[in-house]
């Protein structure tokens, strides 16, 4: 905030307020975990994972699933959650 009060242009501004930059992350689901770059569905839960461009990359209910590195988004019950592998 004081970097941007004390930069050069921004003296015509006279208002400057902080603003929350987080996003709540839900909680995933217990059971599934990550180890070793892998989704580990301990539960044998049912899990949908799509990458981020909303491709379908994975559907079912194995113990262990492997992925290439990335982000990808899993819905599994209720939860929809972000994962980095």
């Amino acid at each position: 905030m004081e970097a941007y009060k004390t930069a050069s242009g921004w003296s015509y501004f006279t208002n400057f307020q902080d603003l929350a930059t987080s996003v709540n992350q839900p909680e995933r689901p217990d059971g599934l975990s990550i180890s070793d770059g892998k989704l580990i569905n301990a539960e044998g839960q049912f899990i949908e994972i799509n990458d981020m461009n909303g491709r379908p990359v994975y559907r079912g209910t194995d113990a262990t699933v492997s992925l290439p590195s990335g982000v990808y988004i899993v819905r599994c019950k209720s939860s929809v959650f972000k994962i980095t592998l």
